[in-house]
């Protein structure tokens, strides 16, 4: 007599996802790859816990997201790019600034589950130390230490009292195009010295 085979239920013809299918969990990140754990469970009518164990189990982890620009455009990237191409390396000036903080706290520590972790700062705000220089090849020009806001009147100062003095006629002077730097002055000021002066526009890349 024959005997009567029986598969096992792990067999994969006769697995069954109660609630939460592999699948469509990946095609749904896919479509809101920012939704919250909540967001995810209530789709899949079942808990946040049982949702994170899932996403664990299928190696999917939560991370911070890159942003790019909404008004960034190809056309004027490429554009830019071409530009950039004709100007020979040493004609290049790069100009730019940037803040440093001096109330460096650790914002995370470690701890046991259920316990947090203590930690005592300042309430008061400290000052913030701020840096304006030129970059021409591998040499930094023009360093400027400063604790005041950077404000249009202050750049164009600097600008033509500092900058023009020591960068190499007919360079080309790039700069991002903040608020601070898109002034008048400041391009009336290059080419009445015959620099030539071009924005990275920064928010097209």
């Amino acid at each position: 007599m024959e005997k009567t085979r029986y598969l096992p239920l792990w067999c994969p013809i006769f697995r069954e996802f109660r609630k939460i299918d592999p699948q469509k969990l990946r095609q749904l990140l896919k479509e809101k790859p920012d939704a919250y754990l909540y967001e995810l469970a209530k789709h899949f009518n079942t808990s946040p816990p049982a949702t994170h164990k899932k996403l664990v189990n299928l190696k999917i982890t939560r991370k911070k997201k890159s942003f790019t620009y909404a008004e960034k455009s190809e056309e004027k990237r490429q554009t830019f790019l071409t530009q950039l191409s004709k100007i020979p390396l040493d004609k290049r000036v790069y100009v730019d600034e940037s803040g440093i903080k001096k109330d460096l706290t650790r914002q995370y520590g470690w701890s046991f589950r259920g316990e947090r972790v203590e930690g005592v700062m300042r309430g008061r705000l400290f000052h913030r130390l701020n840096v304006v220089a030129v970059l021409c090849g591998q040499t930094v020009l023009a360093p400027l230490c400063y604790e005041h806001t950077t404000t249009g009147e202050f750049f164009e100062n600097w600008f033509g009292e500092e900058l023009l003095k020591c960068v190499p006629a007919g360079s080309t002077i790039m700069m991002d195009n903040a608020s601070v730097h898109c002034k008048k002055k400041v391009v009336c000021s290059c080419g009445r010295y015959g620099y030539i002066f071009a924005f990275s526009f920064s928010l097209f890349f």
